[in-house]
């Protein structure tokens, strides 16, 4: 009982988590396609 309440507190932080990562590796994928000149604007 006391285990499956556990997981369900750590649910939403793992789901939290999933969605970071995620949400990182599209940015590199963005990034390795356009190029990192493009992807990201240029400070001048």
């Amino acid at each position: 009982m006391i285990k499956y309440a556990v997981n369900d507190m750590l649910a939403p932080t793992k789901l939290y988590f999933y969605i970071l990562r995620k949400l990182a590796e599209a940015i590199l994928t963005v990034q390795s396609v356009l190029g990192p000149s493009q992807a990201l604007p240029s400070p001048s």
